[in-house]
Order: structure tokens, then sequence, then C-alpha cells
């Protein structure tokens, strides 16, 4: 199994210690009643992050052995990541930004920007975590069995659904019933990123680049946006942010559509 279905045992492993580990922590709180304090939060967080992480390093191991994972340590190596491509992790900020100061002008000035340095960090371990399983593992294996707009459609459906039991967990006792409404405008931001990841792996091969979108992506929203935010005002922040995002990937990636509908046997052919 381990060696006919990689991806399959990938996600297994993957699910299991980030959703077993949450809950483990999470259960004993739950069933008395009590509220997650701050330390919790971080140890859900830590644990939700080694899945992929542990997975993607055990599995590039299992599946090609120390070549595999001389494979994650030269896709993270920066000579081997374009410099021009570097450029496109100011999407995330960009986006952030203009779309907090957008609903500022037009609902309320609780979406204003903030500005939380630290989060900058908190995104790198996120992005490092987190991309050494999806970019570093699951996107070579599904890119040669799927077109990549399929393999990124594909992905980020997984990718969202690996949220759903720690966010819950986390996330609904603060939302006041808006959860579901919030994680629908997460699943569809989680869907265009991954889009625009995979895209951008079609061009560089790059771990590292996978690494530094993904760290953008989550550290300046921690940077830049309010904690503070009511629930409904949260739920319309994501909704907005995920449509926009969605919309200007959508414009990014259309010149290169052809390439994105390509079978693996067209690409191999072309390469």
């Amino acid at each position: 199994m381990f060696k006919r279905s990689p991806t399959l045992v990938y996600l297994l492993l993957t699910f299991l210690i980030s959703w077993g580990g949450t809950i483990a922590v999470a259960l004993p709180k739950l069933s008395r009643g009590e509220a997650f304090n701050e330390a919790d939060g971080y140890l859900m967080g830590i644990l939700m992050l080694a899945g992929p992480f542990i997975a993607g390093v055990v599995m590039s191991f299992v599946s090609n052995g120390k070549a595999g994972l001389r494979k994650l340590w030269v896709g993270m190596n920066p000579r081997h990541l374009p410099t021009r491509w570097c450029t496109s992790i100011l999407l995330f900020p960009v986006i952030l930004s203009g779309t907090a100061a957008l609903l500022s002008m037009l609902l309320s000035s609780e979406f204003a920007p903030i500005f939380l340095a630290p989060g900058l960090a908190m995104g790198l371990v996120v992005g490092i975590m987190e991309e050494t399983g999806w970019t570093g593992f699951v996107t070579p294996q599904y890119l040669q069995r799927y077109s990549p707009l399929k393999a990124a459609i594909l992905l980020g459906i997984i990718h969202g659904i690996w949220h759903i039991v720690p966010d819950f967990i986390v996330q609904s006792p603060k939302l006041d019933g808006w959860w579901i409404y919030y994680f629908i405008g997460f699943f569809v931001f989680v869907i265009a990123l991954r889009i625009f990841m995979i895209w951008a792996y079609l061009h560089t091969k790059s771990l590292l680049l996978g690494i530094l979108l993904h760290a953008s992506s989550t550290g300046f929203f921690i940077v830049l946006i309010s904690t503070d935010l009511t629930p409904v005002y949260q739920v319309i922040f994501y909704g907005s942010y995920a449509v926009i995002l969605l919309s200007v990937v959508g414009l990014i990636v259309r010149r290169d559509w052809h390439r994105l509908m390509q079978s693996p046997d067209i690409r191999t052919i072309a390469q």
C-alpha cells in the first residue's frame, strides 16, 4: 500500500496526526465544557502542522529513499528559485490590504488594516510545515496523474477538508453560529490559493516558492487583519477576500489556461 498508493497513505497519515492530535488536546476540555486557553491553541496548532510535515518527510523517504529526501532539500534551495518569481509573494499582502481598505470605506473602520510584525515569523513556520507535504510531496504526485487545474482543485478541496475539524473546534465557539458561513469563504480561499501555487510550481518546480507563498498568505493575514472583528464581519471579510483572490488568480493564470488543462502525458511529451 505504501508503494502502490503513496498519496493515499500520505493523506491518512496527515489526517491521523493533525486531527488525532487536535482532538486529543481538545476532548478533555470539551467534555468538561471548559474554554481553551492560549497554550491549548498553540499546542493544537503545532499538532495540526505536524501532520503534513511528518507525512511529507516520511512518504518522500518511503517512496524514493534518500533521493526523496534529497529532492525535498533541493526544492528548498534558493538557488533553484528564479528571482523574478519572488515578487509573486506580494500578491497576498496587496489583496489583503486592498480588501481591508475597501471594506473599511464601504462598511466599517473595524476592517482597517493593522500591523502586527510577528505574524511574518508565524507565517514562515506554517509555510515550512505545511508545504513540505502539500507542495513537496503531493503536488508532484498529483501532476503525474491529473491536469494542473484538476490537481489544484482536488488538492485545494482536500486541504480545505483538512482544516475542518481543528478550525471548528477552535473557531466555532468564537463565531456564535456564523462558523459555517465563515468556513465557506475560507474553503474558496484555499482553492484559489492552491490554484495559484500549482500554477507557480509548474513554472519553477520550487518547493521554496510554495513555502514562501503560503508564508506570505498566512503571515500577512496575521500582520494586517484584526482579530477583533465581530463574527459577521469575519464572514464578510473572508467571503470578500476569497472572491477577490479567486478573481485575481483567474486573471493571472488565464494566459496559461491550455497548460493548466494539459494531461500528464501531453506535458511529458512537451517537455
